[in-house]
C-alpha cells in the first residue's frame, strides 16, 4: 500500500476550481464501481512528491496497457463493506448471512487478483506493489464457506444441533402439508373455500373460507378479508402440528443466531486483512477508472523529465474538447515549449482569440498529471513536476472586504513575489489590468522583472505593449500570440510562439462599422509610436498567416499525393495477385490436359490400331469440355443457393421484427401488483413456484397462495411495465 502523498501547494485556495478540475473529478467518479474508489475520486488533489507520483502513474500505465490491448485482468468490482467493517470493530456484534457473503466476495476477488499479480509481478511491478503486503485470503474464505452457503443462509452442517433441528422440522412440515392438503380437498368438495384455497397468517397455514361457512369449520379464525367475504381459519386438526413446527422454527432461529455470533467473532480476527482488501481493491478500481477516463479522452502519459523541460504537443483542454465535439466544431490543439532558459510565455492578441483557453489548458493538464491522471497530448510531449501553482484568473472583487479587482490582483502578486521559486508554476490572466493602462502597465512590468528573479515557470496573457516589448528584449521570457484572420477578423485559436500579437483594436472598430473619421481621430490621440508598433504587429501576423496558409496547403497536397500513391500501390498489388491466381489456375488446367494427351501419345506410338486410339482421343476431348461446363454450372448453382439463403434469412428476420414489435411482457413476477381472477382487491406478488404452479400474494398483513393461472398483473413491479 502507498503512503499519504504530500499535497501540492495551491494559491489561492480555489485554484483547482479556477481550472475546473472539479469537472474532471466528476467524470472520473462515473467510472468508479466501489465505495473506496469513489471516495478517492472525490478527494483527488495534485501532489508534489515525484517518486510517489511516478509510482501512481506507473500503476495507471500498466493497467492502461492491459485494458487498451484487451488483455485479461481479474474482476475487481466488489460490494461495499463499510457497514461490515463498522460492526466487526464492535465486540459481541453479529453479522447476517448477506454481510458474510459480501466479505466472502471481496476476499475471493482479492485472492484472484493476488494470484494474478504474483504470477505476473515481473510484467506489472507497479500494480504488484499495491498487493505486495496482502495476506492470502484462503483461511478467511474457508471459514465463511464452511458456515454460509451461496445464498447467504447458515448451512445445516454448521452445527450438529442445527442439522438435527432442520431434519425434524422438515419431517414435521411434510406431515403438516400432507394433513393440510387433505383438509383442503375435503372442504373444497363441499364448496366452502374461496378460489385461492389457502393463505398464511403470521406464518401459519390457514384456510380461505367463504364467510357464510366460517361457523361450519372448527378452528381458530385468524382474520377476515377487507371485503368481509373471506375468513382465514386454522383448522383444529392443524393446531398441534403447527405449534410443533413453530417451536422448531424458533429453536432453529436461536441456533442460527448462536452460530452467526460465533462466526462474527472468528471473522473479526481478520479485520486488518479485510480493511486491507477493501483499500487495495478500491485502489485498483480507482486506477481502472483513471484508465477508462484516459481512453475516453484519448489521453496518455507524457515523458516526465528532471531537466525542467515542458513540451506540449497537440494538447487539448478535455472539457472544451468534449463540448466542441458535441457541437461538431473543430478542436484546435495547443503546442508550446518552456525550459530552464525560457521559463515564461507572454501570450497576446485580441479578445475572444483563445488566450485564456491556452492558459487554462496548460494549467488543467499540469494539475491532472500531478493528480495521477493521463492527459490529452501526443506521445512526444514532456512535463516536469512542480511543488506549487499560483493562479490569478477571474474577477476577485469583494464587496464585503471593499477590495477592488485591481487591489485583489495586487495582493495576489504580492504573494507571488514573496513565495515563488524555481518549482513554482504561475498563471496570470490579463496581467496588469484593472487600473490606468499606462500606470498599470508600468507596475506590471516592474513586478514581472522581480518575479523573474525567482525563476518560476509560467504563462501570462496581456494586452499591454510594454509587456510584449519586455518579453522581446529579455532572456527567460518569450512572446506568443493567438492568430487572427486579418480580412475576416475571425480568431483561428492557434498559438504562434515567438512573436507578440496585435489587439486589432482599430481593425475591429472598422469591421463593426465605426466611421473612419472617428477611428482616425482616435489614432491621433494615441501616441504615434504605439500605433506604429501595433501596425507592425498586424502586418507581421498577416504575413505569418499567409505563410501558414501556404505551408498548410503544401502539406495537404503532399498528404493527398502520398495517399494517391499508396492507393495506386495497393491496386497494383491486388491486380498482380489476381493475375498470378489466374495464371496458376490456367497452368494447372493446361498441365492436366498435357498429361492426358501425353498418355494418349504413348498409346499412339505403342498401338498399331490407330483408328481405335483416335476414337479415344475424341471421347477424352469431349469429356474435358463437358467437365468444364459442369464446373461452370456448379459455380452458378452455388451462387444461386447463396442468394436464396440470404433472401430466406432476410425474410425470417423481417418476420421476427414484426412479431416482436409492440409486444409487452405481462408474465407475473415477484414485485408485481396483481389481483386474483376477476376480483378487485390488489396485492403484491412475493414468490413464484413455477414447478408447483403456485404464487404467494400479500394483501396487507395477509399472505395468500394461489394458482399462477389465476394471477392477473395490474402493474409491473419495476414500474416500466
Amino acid at each position: 500500500m502507498q503512503n499519504e502523498k504530500p499535497v501540492m501547494k495551491l494559491y489561492p485556495k480555489d485554484a483547482l476550481e479556477r481550472f475546473e478540475f472539479d469537472k474532471i473529478k466528476s467524470e472520473l467518479k462515473k467510472y468508479c464501481q466501489s465505495e473506496p474508489a469513489i471516495n478517492m475520486a472525490e478527494g483527488l488533489v495534485p501532489v508534489s512528491n515525484s517518486e510517489q507520483l511516478e509510482q501512481t502513474l506507473a500503476q495507471t500505465k500498466e493497467l492502461y496497457q492491459i485494458v487498451s490491448n484487451a488483455l485479461v485482468f481479474p474482476e475487481i468490482g466488489f460490494p461495499p463493506l463499510s457497514n461490515e467493517l463498522k460492526w466487526l470493530k464492535i465486540k459481541g456484534s453479529r453479522l447476517e448471512g448477506e454481510s458474510f457473503l459480501r466479505i466472502l466476495t471481496a476476499a475471493s476477488i482479492m485472492r484472484n487478483v493476488l494470484k494474478f499479480l504474483r504470477t505476473n509481478r515481473a510484467i506489472y511491478p507497479a500494480l504488484f506493489k499495491i498487493v505486495e503486503t496482502t495476506n492470502d485470503p484462503k483461511p478467511l474464505i474457508f471459514q465463511i464457506e464452511q458456515t454460509i452457503d451461496e445464498n447467504g443462509q447458515v448451512r445445516s452442517s454448521a452445527s450438529k444441533k442445527l442439522g438435527e433441528i432442520r431434519k425434524l422440522l422438515y419431517s414435521e412440515k411434510v406431515k403438516a402439508k400432507k394433513k393440510f392438503d387433505g383438509i383442503i380437498r375435503r372442504y373444497k368438495k363441499l364448496g366452502w373455500l374461496r378460489d385461492f384455497d389457502e393463505s398464511y397468517y403470521n406464518n401459519r397455514r390457514v384456510l380461505a373460507v367463504e364467510a357464510e361457512y366460517k361457523r361450519k369449520i372448527k378452528g381458530i379464525i385468524h382474520g377476515i378479508s377487507e371485503t368481509g367475504k373471506s375468513a382465514f381459519i386454522e383448522p383444529i386438526e392443524m393446531i398441534d402440528i403447527n405449534n410443533q413446527v413453530a417451536g422448531l422454527e424458533q429453536e432453529e432461529i436461536i441456533e442460527i443466531n448462536r452460530i452467526l455470533l460465533t462466526l462474527t467473532a472468528s471473522v473479526a480476527i481478520y479485520l486488518p486483512d479485510i480493511l486491507h482488501y477493501n483499500q487495495s481493491l478500491g485502489l485498483l478500481d480507482f486506477t481502472r477508472a483513471k484508465v477508462k477516463l484516459a481512453l475516453e479522452m484519448d489521453a496518455r502519459l507524457p515523458e516526465i523529465n528532471q531537466n525542467g523541460e515542458i513540451k506540449l504537443v497537440n494538447a487539448f483542454h478535455p472539457i472544451l474538447s468534449r463540448f466542441l465535439k458535441l457541437e461538431n466544431k473543430k478542436v484546435i490543439p495547443l503546442s508550446l515549449s518552456l525550459d530552464k532558459e525560457t521559463r515564461i510565455m507572454v501570450i497576446s492578441g485580441p479578445n475572444a482569440g483563445g488566450k485564456s483557453i491556452a492558459l487554462k489548458t496548460m494549467g488543467l493538464l499540469q494539475i491532472m498529471l500531478q493528480s495521477g491522471l493521463f492527459i490529452p497530448v501526443k506521445e512526444d510531449s514532456k512535463m516536469r513536476i512542480f511543488d506549487q501553482i499560483f493562479v490569478d484568473i477571474g474577477d476577485d472583487q469583494s464587496i464585503e472586504y471593499e477590495l477592488s479587482t485591481y487591489s485583489s490582483r495586487l495582493i495576489k502578486m504580492k504573494h507571488f513575489l514573496r513565495a515563488a521559486d524555481r518549482d513554482t508554476l504561475v498563471f496570470i490572466d490579463e496581467f496588469g489590468t484593472g487600473s490606468d493602462p499606462d500606470l498599470g502597465g508600468a507596475l506590471a512590468e516592474v513586478m514581472l522583472q522581480d518575479l523573474m528573479k525567482s525563476k518560476p515557470y509560467g504563462m501570462i496573457t496581456t494586452h499591454y505593449n510594454n509587456i510584449k516589448v519586455f518579453a522581446e528584449n529579455n532572456k527567460g521570457i518569450i512572446n506568443g500570440s493567438m492568430l487572427f484572420e486579418r480580412k475576416s477578423l475571425k480568431p483561428l485559436y492557434e498559438l504562434e510562439v515567438g512573436q507578440p500579437g496585435s489587439s486589432f483594436t482599430f481593425e475591429v472598430a472598422s469591421k463593426i462599422g465605426l466611421s473612419n473619421d472617428l477611428i482616425d481621430r482616435a489614432k491621433h490621440v494615441v501616441d504615434n509610436q504605439k500605433v506604429s508598433f501595433d501596425r507592425v504587429l498586424v502586418q507581421l501576423q498577416a504575413r505569418k498567416n499567409e505563410l501558414n496558409r501556404k505551408n498548410n496547403q503544401l502539406a495537404k497536397n503532399q498528404r493527398q499525393l502520398s495517399q494517391e500513391l499508396e492507393k495506386n500501390r495497393e491496386q497494383f498489388k491486388k491486380l498482380n495477385e489476381k493475375l498470378d491466381a489466374l495464371k496458376d489456375k490456367d497452368n494447372q488446367k493446361l498441365m492436366e490436359q498435357g498429361r492426358k494427351y501425353l498418355r494418349l501419345l504413348v498409346h499412339w506410338q505403342k498401338n498399331k490400331s490407330k483408328k481405335e486410339l483416335l476414337k479415344r482421343i475424341i471421347i477424352a476431348s469431349e469429356k474435358m469440355k463437358e467437365s468444364e461446363k459442369k464446373e461452370k454450372i456448379k459455380d452458378e448453382l452455388h451462387q444461386l443457393r447463396e442468394k436464396k439463403e440470404r433472401r430466406k434469412t432476410q425474410k425470417v428476420n423481417r418476420r421476427k421484427q414484426k412479431s416482436v414489435k409492440g409486444q409487452v411482457e405481462w408474465n407475473p413476477e415477484p414485485g408485481d401488483t396483481v389481483k386474483i381472477g376477476k376480483g378487485r382487491q390488489t396485492g403484491t406478488l412475493m414468490e413464484l413456484d413455477l414447478h408447483k404452479g403456485k404464487g404467494v400474494v400479500h394483501f396487507g398483513m395477509m399472505k395468500t397462495i394461489v394458482d399462477i393461472d389465476k394471477i392477473v398483473v395490474v402493474v409491473k413491479g419495476n414500474s416500466n411495465g
